[in-house]
């Protein structure tokens, strides 16, 4: 360690010219990811594994008694700085890196197990069959992709196998993708280039527990006001339960409002369900105020009248 540090500088880059590039392969193995309604964010927390190449410490094992690996912490050495761009907080993840294993090649393999945050844009509209559309993307704040070029390690550089199943969210898709972004005008040959890697993840609510909570009693609901029109407007009963079938989906309005988190951009359609059976069931209890005064009429009022005359005087046949 003394001969490989000897003369080391832990700022500057593991590459004999400065031109040279350093090349960094990520891996990306979550093991929780849960979703917060209210903040539209996703937290997970990972192992993430990077690896590069740092000549600067190689050796020849036959010289130092057949040692092929070493480690060593990071404060002793340069690591590439790894940031989430789209976190709600500053979130360097480099600095979370405690050692790293050396091999007498020169490659250095990190791994650590960081806690991150991501952004997600919410579609509250099959609530609550909802599916929600989250994203974290990593790169470096500090190097430009023509000296620090990001890339993942093993295919997508993401692998779920080791993720702990949610009991709220359901994870169905996941993307990952490398995106260049030119820093400048298109046309300057020189314009620098800005590395990131992109991870999607897809999540669905487990929505069993809601459909026999908000679902089934909106059906219920919906055939007992249309069932009401069996019963004759002149009976007490009928008012009597339009006028609670009122009450309880006014509760329920507001119970929805309470719940459904409002950070979204679309109506979820299971409040305008309950907002349009409100609605029937106050034509319904008009209909039948009106129908009741009606019954009561001795002849039919002149404004009547009126009106049935217009459209018999303007009968088509």
């Amino acid at each position: 360690k003394l001969t490989l540090l000897c003369g080391y500088d832990k700022y500057l880059r593991p590459v004999l010219h400065h031109s040279n590039k350093t090349e960094v392969e990520l891996m990306l193995v979550p093991r929780i990811i849960e979703f917060d309604d209210m903040h539209s964010s996703l937290y997970m927390k990972a192992w993430v594994t990077m690896n590069w190449k740092d000549v600067h410490l190689s050796w020849d094992k036959l010289q130092h008694d057949d040692i092929s690996s070493i480690m060593l912490d990071t404060s002793m050495i340069w690591v590439p700085d790894l940031s989430v761009y789209n976190s709600r907080q500053e979130i360097e993840l480099n600095q979370e890196v405690g050692s790293v294993a050396i091999a007498s090649s020169g490659d250095v393999y990190a791994m650590f197990t960081p806690e991150m945050t991501g952004h997600c844009v919410p579609n509250w509209a099959n609530w609550p069959y909802d599916i929600h559309k989250c994203n974290i993307t990593l790169g470096s704040k500090r190097y430009m992709g023509s000296i620090v070029n990001f890339t993942f390690f093993y295919e997508e550089g993401l692998i779920m196998e080791f993720l702990v199943p949610d009991n709220k969210w359901e994870l169905v898709a996941t993307n990952s993708s490398r995106n260049e972004s030119r820093m400048g005008p298109d046309n300057d040959t020189d314009t620098e280039i800005m590395v990131t890697l992109d991870y999607q993840f897809t999540l669905r609510r487990r929505a069993s527990v809601y459909v026999a909570s908000y679902l089934i009693p909106g059906v219920v609901i919906m055939i007992l006001s249309l069932g009401l029109l069996w019963i004759p407007s002149d009976k007490v009963e009928r008012m009597a339960i339009l006028c609670t079938l009122m009450i309880i989906q006014s509760l329920y309005l507001q119970f929805l409002a309470y719940k459904i988190p409002t950070n979204g951009n679309t109506t979820p359609y299971l409040v305008c369900y309950y907002r349009d059976c409100l609605c029937l069931t106050g034509l319904l209890i008009v209909e039948t105020l009106v129908t009741r005064s009606m019954v009561s009429w001795a002849s039919d009022p002149p404004y009547l009248q009126s009106i049935f005359r217009f459209i018999a005087g303007n009968r088509v046949l």
